[in-house]
C-alpha cells in the first residue's frame, strides 16, 4: 500500500515536471492558455454570483451596444434610446452615449458584432473582454522572450495572466484589456523592428505602428497619445537604417494624431488637456468615496484675491471666500478657476499625487479602506506585490540598459503613465484601474530585473565553488547571438 502511494505520489511528480517543461518550452501558447482558462472560468463565475454588474461602468458599455447592435443609436435618437436616457435624468444622453461608442469603436464594434447575432448577453462581453486580456498576457511573454530566457519569459507573462485585478477588469464588460493588448503589442513591434534589415521591412512596421495607434485611440485617446511618444524615439533610434527610420517615426508622430482629430503630433489636444488638469482632478474626484485630497496644492493663490473681493460692498460672505483655499472635489471646482491651473499647481499636486496613482491603497492605512468597495479593499492585497515588482523592474532597466529597443518603450510609458496620471487623476478607483495600463511594462521589467539578480546569485556561487558561470546566448528565446550585446 506504502508503495502504491509513492507510486502515484512519484508519478504525479512527472506529469507535473513534464507540464511545467511543456510550458517553458512555448511560453507564448502557455501563458494564452493559463490566462484564458481564468477568465473563462471568472467571467461565469461573476455571471453567476453577482446580479446585475460588477463594475458601474459596465452599465453604460452594455448599453451603448445594445442600442447599436438594434440600430437606435442613430443620429436621430429613436424612442427606445429616448427612453433610456429619459431614465438617467435627460434625453442628451443619446448623443453622449453615440460619442461614447465612436470613441471605444476598437472595443464597441466587435461587442456589437456579437451582440448582433447572438442576442445583447452580458457574458458575451466578458468573454471578449477575457479573449483581449489573454491575449495582452501572451503579447508580454512574446515581448519578455525577445530578449529573456524562455523561464522568465513564462513569469513575465503569467504575472500579466494571473494578477487578481488584471483578471477582474478583463472578466468584466469593459475595454480596459483591448487597451492592454494594443500596449504590448507596440512593444513586441518595437522589439522585433530593430533585428529589421530592409528598409521596406522598417516602412510595414512603421505602418504597424500606425494602425495600432489609431486603434489605441479608439480606446482611450490620452494613453494612444503617450504610448506614441513613447515608443516614436524607440522606432527612430534603435536599429539599422537610421534615416529610414527617423523619417517613418517623424510621419507617423505627425500625421496620425492628425487623422484621429489631435493635431500635429497631438499637439492640440496636449495643449487642451494642461489646462483642464485641476477642472479634470476635480470632477473626478465629485462624489468619489475614494477622491484624493489634495489640501495642500489648494492651499494657494486665490486668497491674494481677498482684498479687491472685500472691497466690493455687495460682497458680505467675506469669511466664505477666505475659505476657499481649504476646499477640494466639486467645491474646488466652483470656488477656484481650475481650468487656468498653472504649471506651479500641477508640480505641486505630482510628488501626491503620484503616492496616490502608482502605490495606494494600503490595507493597514484606515484612510485607504474606510468607506472603500470591496475591490478597493481587495487591491491592497497587491500592493506589496507592485512595490517588489518596482524594484525588480528598476533592476532590469538598469542589466538591460542597451536593449533600448526592448526595454525602452516599457521604461518611458511607465513614467509617462505615473506623471500624467499624478497630474490628473482625481480617486483611487479610476487611478487603480489605468494603473493596470502599465502592468505588462512592469512584468517585462521585473522579469528582466529577475533574471540579473538570479544570474547574479548563480555566478556568485559559481565563482564560490571554484568554477564560473556561462550563460550563451542561444540559452534566451530568441536572440540573436550577433545581437547579443545591443542593438545595432
Amino acid at each position: 500500500m506504502v508503495i502504491s502511494v509513492d507510486r502515484r505520489v512519484a508519478h504525479g511528480r512527472n506529469r507535473l515536471h513534464g507540464l511545467l517543461s511543456r510550458a517553458v518550452d512555448a511560453p507564448v501558447v502557455a501563458v494564452f492558455l493559463v490566462a484564458l482558462i481564468v477568465r473563462v472560468v471568472a467571467a461565469i463565475a461573476v455571471n453567476l454570483l453577482v446580479d446585475g454588474v460588477l463594475i458601474p461602468d459596465e452599465t453604460t458599455y452594455l448599453r451603448i451596444v445594445d442600442l447599436k447592435s438594434t440600430g437606435d443609436l442613430s443620429v436621430e435618437p429613436t424612442l427606445r434610446c429616448l427612453e433610456y436616457a429619459n431614465a438617467d435624468g435627460t434625453s442628451l444622453w443619446c448623443s453622449y452615449w453615440r460619442g461614447l461608442f465612436d470613441s471605444t469603436r476598437t472595443f464597441s464594434w466587435p461587442l456589437t458584432g456579437l451582440f448582433w447575432m447572438f442576442g445583447p448577453h452580458r457574458i458575451l462581453g466578458q468573454l471578449l473582454a477575457g479573449f483581449f486580456g489573454a491575449l495582452a498576457a501572451a503579447a508580454t511573454s512574446r515581448l519578455a522572450l525577445v530578449f529573456l530566457r524562455k523561464p522568465f519569459a513564462l513569469v513575465a507573462g503569467l504575472g500579466v495572466a494571473l494578477l487578481p485585478s488584471q483578471v477582474l477588469f478583463s472578466s468584466v464588460v469593459l475595454r480596459e484589456s483591448a487597451i492592454w493588448l494594443c500596449l504590448a503589442c507596440i512593444g513586441v513591434l518595437l522589439g522585433r523592428s530593430s533585428r529589421l534589415t530592409g528598409s521596406g521591412a522598417v516602412t510595414l512596421a512603421a505602418a504597424g505602428l500606425a494602425l495600432i495607434f489609431v486603434l489605441l485611440a479608439w480606446l482611450r485617446v490620452q494613453t494612444a497619445v503617450l504610448s506614441l511618444w513613447s515608443a516614436v524615439p524607440i522606432f527612430a533610434l534603435a536599429g539599422r537604417h537610421r534615416r529610414v527610420r527617423v523619417l517613418c517615426a517623424t510621419g507617423v508622430l505627425v500625421i496620425m494624431p492628425m487623422l484621429v482629430g489631435l493635431g500635429p503630433a497631438a499637439e492640440g489636444f496636449v495643449s487642451n488637456s494642461l489646462v483642464r488638469l485641476g477642472y479634470t482632478r476635480n470632477v473626478m474626484s465629485l462624489g468619489a468615496e475614494t477622491a484624493f485630497d489634495y489640501t495642500a496644492w489648494v492651499e494657494v493663490p486665490s486668497v491674494v484675491e481677498v482684498p479687491s473681493v472685500v472691497e466690493v460692498p455687495s460682497v458680505v460672505e467675506v469669511p466664505s471666500v477666505v475659505e476657499v483655499p481649504r476646499q477640494t472635489g466639486a467645491l474646488a471646482i466652483i470656488t477656484r478657476d481650475a481650468e487656468n491651473e498653472s504649471l506651479s499647481d500641477t508640480l505641486i499636486v505630482l510628488p501626491s499625487g503620484l503616492y496616490n496613482t502608482m502605490i495606494r491603497p494600503f490595507l493597514w492605512k484606515p484612510s485607504d479602506i474606510r468607506n472603500a468597495s470591496a475591490s478597493h479593499v481587495l487591491a491592497g492585497f497587491e500592493t506589496p506585490l507592485w512595490l517588489t515588482t518596482y524594484l525588480l523592474a528598476a533592476v532590469g532597466v538598469v542589466m538591460f540598459r542597451h536593449r533600448v529597443s526592448v526595454v525602452g518603450f516599457p521604461f518611458l510609458f511607465l513614467l509617462a503613465i505615473a506623471f500624467s496620471g499624478a497630474a490628473s487623476q482625481g480617486n483611487l478607483g479610476t487611478a487603480f484601474r489605468h494603473r493596470g495600463q502599465v502592468v505588462f511594462a512592469l512584468a517585462v521589467l521585473g522579469a528582466a530585473g529577475l533574471e540579473a539578480v538570479v544570474d547574479r546569485r548563480h555566478m556568485r556561487r559559481s565563482k564560490g565553488a571554484g568554477g564560473y558561470y556561462l550563460d550563451g546566448p542561444d540559452e534566451r528565446g530568441d536572440q540573436d547571438p550577433k545581437r547579443a550585446s545591443g542593438d545595432q
